[in-house]
């Protein structure tokens, strides 16, 4: 196709990863002219480079202000869980059919939950596409094995917590305002 980039042409200009491109397709969020339905290739047009050129452009030249950013440490918690190996792909619809299925089995055991739906991700799951993830629920209470759902106990973990503002495409601006802060992954 004339007049386009291939996937790593457009990865140098743009100083993307394949990977991330590959995600931010998948996602929705940067859109190749064009697939290969044979091979998947995937090949960029002139105006997305100029596109995503602007954009990084943009970033740098017009920071957002400071936003704040708070930490917090959560000491370890009683909860109930569900854990799978799986693919990176299945992993939204995995997480709100697990988050679902939780919540069942603590109602069926007359247990509320503790707080929000948590998870803990092996960083392969996004580096390689396929690992291990768990979803949580805390709980005041002890939970009796039902099927997939069975007891765990959630990480002490530190956590740097910040708030987007704006819709989901320029949710990387509030991530990377917190790239700096790196903290250790909890074993589990």
């Amino acid at each position: 196709m004339s007049g386009s980039l291939t996937i790593g042409d457009f990865s140098r200009a743009t100083f993307l990863s394949v990977k991330t491109l590959r995600h931010y397709h998948r996602v929705g969020l940067l859109e190749p002219n064009d697939v290969d339905p044979g091979t998947g290739y995937r090949r960029y047009s002139l105006a997305e480079t100029q596109r995503a050129v602007a954009s990084l452009r943009d970033l740098l030249e017009h920071p957002p202000p400071p936003a704040a950013i708070e930490h917090r440490r959560v000491p370890a918690t009683p909860a109930a869980a569900i854990a799978a190996t799986l693919d990176v792909g299945d992993l939204a619809p995995w997480f709100q059919g697990a988050v679902g299925e939780i919540h069942a089995t603590l109602s069926a055991q007359g247990i509320a939950p503790g707080g929000p739906a948590g998870g803990i991700y092996a960083n392969e799951l996004f580096s390689e596409e396929r690992d291990e993830a768990t979803v949580y629920l805390p709980v005041d209470g002890e939970v009796r094995p039902v099927g997939r759902v069975g007891s765990f106990i959630a990480p002490s973990i530190e956590l740097a917590v910040i708030t987007h503002i704006g819709s989901h495409a320029d949710v990387d601006r509030s991530y990377g305002e917190d790239a700096h802060v790196r903290l250790p992954r909890p074993a589990h």
